[in-house]
């Protein structure tokens, strides 16, 4: 999935928007939601981003992975809270985190990975701190690779057959991946040594300059949904 996403933030008609206008309504409504103790604001926040992944046309399958994956998270992570707070106040929780997965499932497949850390770049403080993050992504693509060759084996045996197989094949394929990890970044230091690397990564910016009118929307809407949390 890792790869379908970075592929499809990259061919999206939105990549070349400023990431800089696409991080702030996105982790803006993250933040300003996380306050909210009623549900009309997330409601109204789910039904934009909706939209914006229908204009976009984005993948239902792989907007639903990132919703419903961090509405499932939320949900097991709070039973406790049930217990403590109630119903209203978890399916509150379970009803941000569904926001919240729109929200980065918006700016991951609108924005390159690029483009962030082209922009981050340009702060000398962060410029470690992106080339850690980009040498990372390029070892877990690796590793996605390795998985599911590791489960295509696995499938092509029948060993998801039974429950019981299910849990012993996944354990295995978990420790040779973890093995394989640490033999991998070998061979990877020794692919960038050998590609004189000097300690800093060059970035391109493929991206216009910030729209002041997409700013002044951004912050309007942001504007919007403050006010009817606090209404």
């Amino acid at each position: 999935m890792l790869k379908e996403v970075i592929l499809l933030s990259k061919v999206s008609h939105k990549s070349m928007v400023n990431p800089l206008e696409k991080i702030v309504i996105s982790l803006g409504a993250i933040i300003i939601l996380g306050f909210s103790k009623s549900y009309l604001p997330i409601i109204i926040n789910i039904v934009f981003f909706g939209f914006l992944h229908f204009k976009n046309k984005h993948y239902f399958n792989i907007v639903m992975k990132f919703s419903l994956g961090t509405a499932a998270f939320a949900l097991i992570s709070s039973i406790t809270f049930f217990l403590d707070y109630g119903a209203k106040a978890t399916f509150l929780i379970i009803a941000k985190s569904f926001s919240g997965g729109l929200c980065v499932g918006y700016l991951s497949l609108t924005t390159p990975m690029d483009d962030i850390l082209n922009m981050l770049h340009k702060s000398k403080y962060l410029q470690d701190f992106c080339d850690i993050a980009k040498s990372m992504e390029r070892f877990i693509l690796l590793l996605e690779d390795e998985l599911i060759i590791m489960t295509s084996s696995v499938k092509s045996r029948n060993g998801f057959d039974t429950f019981n197989l299910k849990i012993r094949n996944s354990s295995k394929i978990a420790g040779l991946l973890f093995v394989n990890t640490l033999r991998r970044w070998d061979s990877i230091k020794d692919a960038i040594n050998s590609r004189c690397y000097n300690g800093t990564l060059n970035y391109t910016a493929n991206y216009n300059n910030i729209n002041i009118k997409h700013m002044l929307l951004i912050g309007i809407y942001l504007f919007i949904i403050s006010l009817i949390m606090i209404i």
